[in-house]
């Protein structure tokens, strides 16, 4: 697994080596949600999954505030 981000008013992406998630309850079941179905859609489809956004997915980002999306991908190797 590798995260990325990108530094505020930036647009070169880095690679990180910690991340912090400040949230609620509800928001980190929510958002283990979206990764579980992500890891689930990466199963099913394979090499043709490219990416998704959580802010795609209103039903389960509908309560995060701020501007901060994840986006999942599948490593390639």
């Amino acid at each position: 697994m590798k995260i990325y981000g990108f530094e505020v008013g930036q647009d070169e992406r880095m690679i990180l080596s910690e991340i912090s998630i400040v949230a609620s309850s509800g928001e980190l079941r929510n958002f283990a949600r979206f990764l579980s179905d992500m890891a689930t859609k990466i199963d099913v489809h394979g090499s043709e999954f490219g990416h998704e956004h959580f802010r795609d997915h209103p039903e389960l980002a509908a309560d995060v505030s701020g501007s901060t999306d994840v986006i999942v991908a599948q490593e390639r190797k």
